[in-house]
């Protein structure tokens, strides 16, 4: 059995093989990597990229060549790069001969560094700006309040920057203002109808099959609590936010467009109910703190 250490840094997600790895042990591996995959899909930790260290300890085969790609290609898909360290000659030259080398990309030391742009991994250069530490509390809030108010379990899918090219509709949102001595900005919880019906069911005990005014106001609630869990949080870490009361916006596939300059941050979630997400916007980057 080989040996492993999973660990994160910064936006990466770090599998380091302590021992050597070989065809006898190298479904072993896979499992690994998908497991490090997994939990970059469902942290919403801001994990952009999983680098596996062979530290030259490893011989590739193509049973696992193949069952490595599949998580590679299934990675992409949500983002995420599988990226290969410390990589024997002779598995380089394996990984080139089958093509393979287009879903496991080989790096040195210096291609990880912070100094050096990563032309082919795109996401990584995307998402730089996003601070998982002033992120994940609204996050955090969102998995408690519908645990708590809704007995709901909640998943967290990888956050990512919002497109400006993309459209991003909902039927029902509720807005609130983030105010601070330093920065402004806003956050936006937003549902399909379907979606809103099915938690709000669940938060009040009783079957609704259509948005009235009254259940609008269902929206507002659940932000405020999401709202006030993270403030909380971000206020003992410094950044000062004040209070703030949440607006709804209603209506078919509307869009929320949020007037900061800076960058918006989408956290989607998945739930029994339905896919819902909560879009966080502030004037300044991210990694800058007041």
């Amino acid at each position: 059995m080989a040996k492993f250490n999973t660990e994160q840094a910064g936006n990466s997600l770090v599998v380091r093989c302590e021992d050597h790895l070989n065809h006898a042990n190298g479904q072993e591996g896979i499992e690994i990597i998908q497991g490090a995959f997994d939990r970059a899909k469902i942290s919403g930790s801001g994990i952009i990229r999983i680098v596996l260290d062979l530290r030259e300890k490893f011989e590739f085969d193509h049973a696992f060549l193949r069952g490595v790609s599949r998580v590679a290609l299934e990675m992409r898909k949500h983002g995420i790069a599988l990226l290969a360290l410390g990589v024997p000659p002779t598995a380089r030259n394996l990984l080139k001969e089958t093509g393979m080398d287009s879903a496991i990309r080989v790096v040195t030391l210096e291609d990880l560094s912070e100094k050096k742009a990563d032309a082919s991994a795109p996401a990584a250069r995307k998402s730089p700006a996003i601070d998982v530490a002033f992120i994940n509390p609204f996050l955090e809030g969102v998995l408690h309040v519908l645990k708590v108010q809704c007995s709901l379990d909640a998943t967290g899918k990888p956050l990512a920057l919002k497109d400006p090219n993309q459209r991003y509709t909902s039927d029902i949102a509720g807005v609130i203002g983030i105010v601070s001595k330093s920065f402004s900005g806003s956050v936006s919880i937003c549902f399909p109808s379907a979606t809103f019906l099915g938690i709000m069911s669940r938060m009040l005990g009783e079957e609704y099959t259509e948005i009235t005014r009254d259940l609008e106001d269902g929206a507002g609630e659940l932000l405020n609590m999401i709202f006030g869990h993270a403030k909380k949080v971000l206020n003992e870490k410094g950044y000062t936010l004040d209070k703030a009361i949440p607006t709804i916006v209603r209506g078919d596939n509307i869009e929320m467009r949020q007037i900061s300059p800076g960058p918006t941050v989408i956290l989607p979630f998945t739930s029994p109910v339905g896919d819902f997400r909560v879009e966080v916007s502030v004037d300044r980057p991210f990694s800058e703190k007041n």
